[in-house]
């Protein structure tokens, strides 16, 4: 029967120990290089973005400027996007005229609907519940309709 060697059996349990902590290292290090580089390509994305959003409104400030410079005179090229843009023109200056109407309709019944409506949802109770259904005290004042529906 083979003796068992202790020393080589713990020999290699260090060479083995050593292989997995080199390998360790190595995939962190990778890991690490990763999250950089992904870091870095996720900044670069966001400023490619806002470089073609500058360079969008750009664009349409140019054309602006050519199409209220030009309207008058405008190359052919140009004349069915220039018939386009006076259509939208006209259509913003009718729905702006429906809704000064609309306000003066408002203002005539003392209704201010340039004012943004005061909302309150109470998230926390659940459907079909009332406020103070989920452990909460209820106020004062409902203590006191509450007792005065009970009499």
């Amino acid at each position: 029967m083979a003796s068992f060697d202790f020393n080589e059996f713990k020999k290699k349990a260090a060479e083995t120990a050593g292989t997995i902590a080199d390998k360790s290292a190595e995939v962190a290090k990778l890991v690490a290089m990763k999250a950089e580089l992904l870091a870095k390509k996720a900044k670069l994305s966001a400023d490619i973005a806002g470089e073609r959003g500058s360079l969008r409104r750009k664009y349409q400030e140019l054309g602006k400027l050519y199409y209220d410079k030009y309207k008058g005179g405008i190359d052919p090229d140009f004349a069915q996007s220039a018939a386009e843009i006076e259509l939208s023109l006209e259509k913003i200056a009718s729905k702006q005229a429906e809704l000064e109407e609309l306000k003066a309709e408002a203002e005539a019944e003392h209704i201010d609907i340039d004012e943004e409506p005061d909302i309150q949802v109470d998230m926390d109770a659940e459907d079909g519940e009332e406020d103070g259904a989920q452990g909460e005290e209820p106020d004062e004042s409902e203590e006191a309709e509450d007792a005065e529906e009970g009499k």
